[in-house]
């Protein structure tokens, strides 16, 4: 009876001594295919195991060492060379390694806005349309192209990762990209002939205030109320968050007459009416202030 219990002992010493995973993780932007901006310093970041170091070569020759803050993240600068030939770097942490590949040196450009920068180069059909669409992504073979489309998302407070990944310019990847920044990268490309990433972060509709900081936005004592308020549901939006995730998840579309695949026949015309109907006993009131539009219902 003692051996055994001096064996269970034992075996859980061990189990509790045993080294917790590293949890190395990079954010979606930083991955095998992207292109760095060439001759600069750019920034590496991620998560892994508190107070662990992260370590970072490159097949280029630099080198950083990143220590992991108690909240697990890290970040590290690394200086880049010129556009060339494709890149490897590979970072270790405790007992994991991660190896990028296919990185790609050159110019690096955010592109953002409204609808006519979010409008995809296949166009919105059969209403919003590109002149020549489908001749031009036929021909969106460069290889040296990337491209990377921020999933559109909100928070209320600071966020560290987006939803989305790098691809290559295909066909097929260039027809679902912003038309806008697509042309101008094929364009750069063409006359620089070196590596062109584009990140497409755009939301139609947005105002400008909506990409600005609660911080910076307090420049503006108009906007004081706003933040506040903001600060306030950031539980709220969090819980949101949390509760929508939990939960399964599809994508319907409606086809190019309006059919709703779950609502059946021209749901657009569906909810005018419904619209009409609602309101005809109110009054619709427009509120603007500053470049915000606010759509008022007051019931009669």
């Amino acid at each position: 009876m003692i051996r055994k219990f001096l064996f269970l002992t034992t075996f859980i010493a061990f189990i509790g001594c045993k080294p917790q995973p590293s949890q190395l993780q990079l954010p979606n932007i930083i991955s095998s295919g992207m292109v760095l901006q060439q001759h600069s310093k750019v920034s590496l970041w991620g998560k892994a195991r508190p107070n662990s170091e992260v370590s970072i070569s490159t097949s280029w020759g630099a080198f950083g060492v990143a220590m992991v803050a108690s909240d697990s993240s890290w970040i590290v600068k690394l200086d880049t060379p010129k556009a060339g030939d494709s890149q490897q770097i590979t970072l270790v942490n405790d007992d994991s390694t991660l190896v990028l590949s296919n990185v790609l040196m050159g110019e690096v450009w955010l592109c953002s806005g409204q609808s006519n920068m979010e409008m995809p180069l296949a166009g919105w059909p059969p209403t919003d349309t590109i002149n020549n669409s489908v001749a031009e992504f036929a021909a969106a073979n460069y290889p040296s192209i990337r491209l990377f489309t921020v999933a559109r998302n909100f928070s209320s407070e600071k966020v560290n990762d987006v939803t989305g990944t790098w691809l290559t310019c295909t066909p097929e990847n260039a027809a679902r990209f912003s038309a806008t920044s697509y042309f101008f990268g094929r364009k750069l490309y063409k006359e620089i002939n070196v590596p062109i990433g584009l990140i497409n972060s755009s939301w139609g509709g947005t105002p400008a205030e909506s990409w600005i900081t609660g911080e910076a936005l307090l420049a503006d004592v108009d906007y004081k109320s706003e933040v506040a308020k903001l600060k306030e549901l950031a539980p709220q939006a969090k819980a949101y968050k949390e509760w929508l995730a939990s939960h399964n998840h599809f994508v319907t579309k409606v086809d190019s007459l309006g059919n709703d695949p779950i609502v059946g026949h021209s749901f657009l015309m569906r909810c005018v009416r419904q619209i009409w109907t609602t309101a005809r006993g109110g009054l619709f009131k427009f509120l603007a202030t500053s470049n915000r539009l606010t759509w008022v219902l007051l019931m009669g």
